[in-house]
């Protein structure tokens, strides 16, 4: 499983283009089954934030200076950093401040909701490019941590977006004034009660394999199953397909 899932971070493009900010997840690129085993974890974000961090650990164009760096200002925890990194592939060697994450986004009606609905991508993003991405300009941290000053943010964020082919809705190119990547807009998802027109076999696909796709042979049984909640598979020529409760995004 880590192999596939360490070459798909190293050949997948981030959620959003064009932006100076971003990590080229090629830099990262190491001969996958060198790479050591890490355990899947139902919690995508961890097991994904642990791949990258082996993948780091592994590279000849980075180091890893810290990772999970808290700060705190006043007596209250202000926030933490994924990973202090230093470029060694550049006569200077900077160091780098990296915010990564891993987002499955489904669009309706001009917005990319989370399957679980608590999530969307342009909160998220706004999250991370206008709060994460500036923790290092916090007095307290430039005060807790001098040896970090003048550190430059990337961000690394992958991931899936889906539409609706059951649905005319149009495909926003944009969000939160950035630019989408539309290699990213290639899943599908659709209802409960628009399942039957999928003409196809679904294979249930549990979470720490979302990105790759990984699944038993059990086909799933749209009549059977009770779908209390979003379901995510594949279906026979591999595209990925989120199915959720007829009263989603709001029940």
């Amino acid at each position: 499983m880590d192999v596939n899932f360490y070459h798909w971070i190293c050949h997948s493009p981030n959620l959003i283009k064009n932006a100076p900010l971003l990590v080229d997840p090629m830099t990262l690129s190491s001969n996958p089954k060198l790479l050591p085993a890490i355990s899947p974890n139902p919690r995508l974000g961890f097991y994904y934030q642990d791949c990258v961090k082996s993948m780091l650990d592994h590279s000849h164009s980075y180091q890893i200076v810290a990772d999970e760096v808290q700060f705190n200002h006043n007596g209250q925890t202000v926030g933490a950093l994924d990973f202090v990194v230093q470029r060694l592939d550049l006569e200077e060697q900077p160091l780098e401040h990296w915010e990564v994450a891993i987002k499955f986004f489904l669009l309706l009606d001009g917005y990319w909701h989370g399957p679980n609905a608590r999530d969307r991508l342009d909160l998220k993003l706004n999250k991370m490019v206008k709060k994460q991405l500036l923790l290092t300009h916090h007095e307290g941290f430039s005060a807790q941590f001098p040896q970090f000053s003048g550190l430059d943010s990337r961000l690394l964020v992958q991931g899936r977006l889906y539409t609706n082919p059951f649905i005319d809705q149009p495909i926003p190119t944009h969000c939160a004034d950035l630019e989408l990547e539309p290699k990213c807009i290639n899943g599908h998802w659709c209802y409960h009660h628009q399942a039957s027109n999928i003409n196809s076999k679904l294979y249930v696909v549990e979470k720490p394999y979302w990105a790759t796709g990984e699944h038993s042979e059990h086909c799933l049984d749209l009549a059977q199953h009770p779908f209390e909640r979003d379901v995510h598979c594949v279906d026979e020529s591999g595209r990925f397909w989120f199915i959720v409760p007829d009263g989603w995004p709001g029940g």
